[in-house]
């Protein structure tokens, strides 16, 4: 990504940040403005509402078309846990009729410890510091980058939607 593009970036989401519908956020003090502010909108997956956003493999009874026999085993009734991955536990034998047993792949994006995982700086609190962390690593496709906090192999607005989920969040 070129200067330009980052500049633009950075300054959109500080702008989308600080200021939403007239008033400015700073320091968890909240300030009216005069000034118009930028509107935005943030698509924030939450699991438990019935409906299968991005970073879920499943959300209550929305499987996102998935099944057990797409989930490789040769049948039974796919279900959903409550941290919004498969539950295969009702599944038959694996597909293919091998004798070997078969363990699913974990899901993309484990489900615990999301909260912790936007620490990326790892100071016990989620603040201005980790939102630096992830500017200064948007893009990178680097496995295990700390900022890629729904571990999905990108820093993009996924991680950045999770930061703002725990923001302000503190760990003991």
């Amino acid at each position: 990504m070129n200067d330009k593009k980052i500049l633009v970036l950075i300054i959109f989401i500080f702008s989308a940040f600080f200021v939403a519908d007239g008033f400015f956020y700073f320091n968890k003090e909240v300030f009216a403005s005069g000034f118009a502010g930028v509107q935005t909108t943030v698509k924030i997956a939450i699991c438990g509402n019935n409906i299968k956003e991005a970073g879920e493999q499943c959300d209550n009874a929305d499987l996102g078309g998935a099944s057990c026999s797409s989930q490789g085993f040769s049948g039974g009734t796919l279900s959903c846990r409550a941290s919004c991955d498969f539950d295969t536990s009702a599944c038959s034998s694996p597909s293919g009729g091998g004798s070997g047993s078969y363990t699913p792949l974990p899901p993309v994006v484990p489900q615990i410890n999301l909260a912790k995982r936007s620490d990326i700086n790892q100071d016990n609190s989620v603040d201005v510091f980790d939102f630096n962390a992830l500017m200064v690593r948007w893009g990178r496709t680097a496995k295990n980058d700390p900022a890629d906090i729904n571990r999905d192999g990108v820093v993009d607005v996924f991680d950045f939607n999770l930061l703002m989920v725990n923001w302000g969040k503190t760990f003991h």
